[in-house]
């Protein structure tokens, strides 16, 4: 399991890209991180580069999320049993512990997982460009 402090270090000070899974993305493989969230696909419109992968779950993720370098895990505290063979597969996994309660004082209903990212980024002081949304 990472350190948030570990993962906020990590992130810090570099050019973050957070891509959306909108056609119109754009591909940022030349930023120093690029984080992906939920069924992203990879080709040469959007990139073939992911650093750190978003999730949370709230919905059915297809994607093999064993393969990127960081995951960041946004869930509510009652999914973490519920997944928790899952989570434990990982390597380099961080978990970001928000109740519903937290959520909908925040946005006003469940929101979803790229609005998690973004909105864990801003929270964590860390700057990043977006696109894709």
């Amino acid at each position: 399991m990472l350190k948030k402090s570990e993962l906020i270090r990590t992130l810090k000070n570099k050019r973050v890209a957070v891509i959306g899974n909108s056609p119109s993305a754009k591909n940022c493989d030349d930023y120093d991180i690029v984080c992906r969230m939920n069924n992203y696909v990879l080709n040469e419109q959007v990139g073939k580069r992911t650093d750190v992968y978003f999730f949370s779950y709230h919905q059915k993720v297809k994607y093999d999320y064993r393969m990127v370098d960081i995951n960041i895990c946004i869930v509510n505290p009652y999914e973490i049993k519920k997944h928790e063979n899952n989570i434990r597969t990982l390597k380099n996994v961080y978990i970001e512990r928000k109740s519903e309660k937290d959520w909908w004082a925040i946005t006003g209903e469940q929101p979803s997982t790229g609005f998690r990212a973004l909105y864990w980024l801003w929270e964590n002081n860390v700057n990043f460009d977006f696109f894709g949304f």
